[in-house]
């Protein structure tokens, strides 16, 4: 029977899975370009997607190169993601090693981000260790950042325990790393507040940590603001002594200021220690740049850094070399974008 008359006998699903399951390559597609011409697109789909979940693997490396040939990448991706997402991790494990074999790197893409973003955790689990054991690191990657950009945080939380149990420590901290350095602020806060400090203290300094080092002054004081309104005071307190022990001198002038103008003095306390502890000559550059700022955010900083429980010994021979945009007297600071950790690069705009 035909698709047109399956459609009529009310058995459309069942026809679409048999289409994409055993009708030849060619069909396939000529399916395909029919369903859209119908304007059937979810039908398409569809067919495209039962092909990938159950063509033997050779099927589905010379159908989504035909498609891809065509001009049809979409399709082809439609495919290859269906076939990481519930088949027996064998299946797109040699499916990733024979695309990966003829320098199909997209597609192997294709197969991990369809298995990092719907594959059932546990089988998530298993193609990761399958990978980790053959060497893919890259590969191993591709699957993580898709569970990253588009899981849940429960089924989030649920691979880092798997993964723990499996002492599986480096994807741990990728995962880390790329939501401390892709998700929003509150993204973070939210995550790191159902993680539980007291009970994935590691994993919640990891984040911290990163989000202190590598993102931008903006997204770093947004973060601790959202912290603090959940409670986590403590884990901004984190936040502040990382950044002053590793961040640049623009960004600790930055911090400093916005922490000045918004009277956060507890903050400006963790932030001198912190920095005390990175290094004292770079802190002090710092301090006295705020020192020549005192006056205009109406705080007593020599006051505040006594409080902090820090010596100003040294502080006299330090010279200060401010950089354009830069001013000892308070004038604004002009900043630029960054990845890094070495430069300024958002604007700290008043809340």
């Amino acid at each position: 029977m035909t698709l047109e008359g399956q459609a009529r006998a009310g058995d459309i699903h069942v026809e679409l899975s048999r289409a994409g399951t055993a009708w030849d390559l060619e069909e396939v597609g000529e399916a395909v370009t029919y369903l859209r011409s119908m304007q059937c697109e979810n039908y398409a789909l569809k067919l495209l997607t039962a092909a990938g979940q159950l063509r033997p693997i050779a099927e589905i490396a010379m159908l989504t190169e035909r498609l891809a040939e065509s001009g049809q990448l979409h399709d082809a991706t439609v495919v290859l993601r269906a076939a990481g997402i519930r088949r027996p991790t064998e299946v797109p494990l040699a499916l990733v090693e024979r695309l990966r074999a003829s320098g199909r790197r997209q597609d192997v893409r294709a197969v991990l981000a369809g298995a990092g973003a719907q594959r059932p955790v546990l089988l998530l689990d298993e193609l990761l260790a399958m990978l980790e054991g053959r060497g893919y690191g890259d590969e191993t990657r591709m699957a993580l950042n898709a569970t990253v950009s588009e899981r849940s945080h429960a089924e989030i939380r649920e691979l880092i325990d798997l993964l723990d149990i499996a002492d599986r420590t480096p994807q741990i901290q990728w995962i880390l790393d790329r939501i401390a350095r892709e998700w929003t602020s509150e993204q973070v806060a939210q995550f790191v507040n159902e993680l539980g400090p007291a009970t994935r203290y590691a994993e919640v300094h990891t984040v911290l940590d990163i989000v202190a080092r590598h993102t931008s002054v903006n997204a770093l004081l947004t973060l601790t603001e959202a912290l603090r309104s959940t409670g986590r005071g403590v884990s901004a307190d984190h936040v502040f002594a990382a950044a002053g022990r590793h961040r640049s001198i623009q960004d600790l002038m930055l911090i400093m200021r916005w922490c000045a103008q918004h009277e956060r003095e507890v903050s400006l306390q963790v932030l001198f220690r912190g920095a005390d502890e990175g290094g004292r000559r770079r802190f002090w550059k710092a301090v006295k740049v705020l020192q020549g700022q005192a006056q205009w955010f109406r705080i007593d900083a020599n006051a505040m850094i006594q409080r902090a429980g820090i010596s100003t010994e040294g502080l006299a021979s330090t010279t200060v070399e401010t950089s354009p945009g830069v001013s000892a007297g308070g004038s604004e600071v002009a900043l630029g974008r960054r990845t890094g950790n070495t430069e300024s690069d958002a604007v700290v705009e008043d809340r």
